[in-house]
């Protein structure tokens, strides 16, 4: 399977709707400098937070166990680049999918209220034939769209929402070994997480983002990314 050409179609994609509406590119929010540097940085942190709160709140109350598993050095670098690989990629494509120059042509045309409902809503959509899903997992996945969307909002670069869905998929998966919304990555994980907690508040084989839990994560992720836009907003 080649993992880059669902990048470069939307890559593609988004530059010919600039190119046709006669858009500078700086509108895809791909620029890079130090603040949006510092952003991404920030984003992956948030999430890596975020996440490990998740995890050791379940822990706590005996929600979960786990337990490493024993391997390679080989298996560890193949491991970490495959993950960082697949869950920077897909962050990638589906933030300029759902917060790129189509959903910020729509702020332009309406608002940006109407326009992060929308997107989030598609968002939701977008993830509706994953493995396990529930109503609960829909409607965090929507809190999910309006977070990354405040992020690409208050910003104005696309490399803040891209971080925090990497940093919140690959910490799921890769540091903590859950389900990333339904889909399972057993075989590249450092090792196995038995969810013995109730699914709603849980999430079950659907992974954090399908419980009360995943709730909070969420609501405590848009709420640090609000405080550290404001923050940044400030000192620039």
């Amino acid at each position: 399977m080649n993992y880059f050409l669902p990048s470069v179609i939307v890559l593609v994609a988004s530059i010919l709707i600039l190119l046709i509406t006669k858009k500078p590119f700086n509108e895809l929010g791909l620029n890079i400098s130090k603040v949006v540097l510092k952003y991404s940085l920030i984003g992956f942190t948030i999430s890596l937070f975020v996440v490990t709160l998740i995890f050791l709140s379940e822990y706590y109350f005996q929600l979960t166990s786990s337990k490493l598993r024993i391997l390679s050095l080989s298996e560890m670098v193949t491991f970490t680049f495959f993950m960082v690989f697949i869950f920077l990629n897909s962050a990638f494509i589906e933030e300029m999918i759902f917060r790129g120059i189509v959903f910020q042509q729509l702020i332009l045309s309406s608002n940006k209220t109407i326009a992060t409902i929308i997107f989030s809503f598609l968002f939701s959509i977008g993830h509706i034939f994953n493995p396990s899903i529930s109503i609960l997992a829909f409607v965090n996945i929507f809190l999910a769209g309006i977070w990354l969307s405040i992020a690409k909002i208050m910003s104005r670069t696309l490399w803040l929402p891209i971080m925090l869905h990497f940093g919140w998929n690959f910490s799921l998966a890769y540091i903590f070994s859950y389900e990333v919304s339904g889909n399972t990555f057993t075989e590249f994980q450092f090792g196995e997480l038995i969810v013995t907690g109730p699914r709603w508040l849980t999430g079950g084989h659907f992974g954090p983002e399908g419980g009360i839990i995943g709730t909070i994560g969420v609501l405590i992720a848009t709420a640090a990314t609000i405080f550290i836009c404001k923050k940044i907003d400030k000192q620039t």
